[in-house]
């Protein structure tokens, strides 16, 4: 797959050079046949040149971030692959003493599926394991939330001494997952319906694009959080 990705860029950066000669020909054509229209074409044609050459050095940039992070786990969940999903995200988390769950929905959805749906996130965090302290759940309130659910998550997690806590955004749209401040991946669908009916993807969060999501994180105060337990 790394491969496939890599002689893309490689093809798109052969046709900006491409793209760079032709308008470089124009100008050489322009200033020999028709140079009495320059003057109104130089300053268009400079920001040409800079935009293709602003497009060459991006495309270079992620070419070289990919090939830097070849080895990162890359894992498509297809429909009817949810063991394998839970597989993935149970060895993620694994060795985590504290999570962040970033997820727009977490907190919303069926009240009949909570309890089921709390104790499946503890067998998928490792929860019995002991080392696990705390989760720590970023959503959007604009999605809603279910009381019952908020519950039963509560219940659960208290009975394994892990302590829960949230807090709202609207700013975030992925689902994300966050190992000890450590590693993360980003989680294509709900822990509820991964590999169920749709295809999804879990992939390895570059370790630049955690350092500037922490940042942002911070900033917002999203990690401060808030008790889940004044719902009980």
């Amino acid at each position: 797959m790394t491969e496939d990705i890599e002689a893309q860029f490689g093809n798109d950066r052969s046709e900006v050079q491409d793209l760079k000669k032709r308008v470089q020909f124009l100008e050489n054509f322009i200033l020999r046949q028709h140079p009495y229209y320059w003057d109104d074409l130089e300053s268009r044609h400079e920001n040409i040149i800079s935009r293709l050459e602003s497009l060459d050095s991006k495309i270079s940039e992620i070419s070289s971030c990919c090939s830097e992070n070849s080895d990162a786990m890359q894992f498509m969940v297809s429909a009817g692959g949810r063991s394998s999903a839970i597989a993935d995200l149970r060895g993620f988390t694994a060795y985590a003493g504290e999570l962040i769950i970033i997820d727009p929905y977490f907190l919303s959805g069926d009240r009949s599926n909570a309890r089921h749906d709390a104790e499946e996130l503890l067998k998928v965090l490792n929860a019995k394991r002991k080392k696990l302290t705390k989760v720590h759940i970023i959503y959007d309130p604009a999605g809603g939330e279910t009381r019952g659910r908020v519950k039963q998550i509560i219940t659960q997690f208290d009975a394994e001494n892990v302590k829960v806590t949230k807090k709202g955004t609207s700013k975030i749209h992925d689902r994300i997952w966050i190992a000890d401040k450590q590693r993360a991946k980003l989680v294509g669908n709900s822990i509820g319906g991964l590999g169920e009916k749709k295809l999804s993807f879990i992939l390895d969060l570059p370790q630049s694009d955690l350092e500037k999501l922490l940042n942002f994180l911070d900033t917002e105060q999203s990690l401060l959080g808030e008790d889940l337990r004044k719902y009980l």
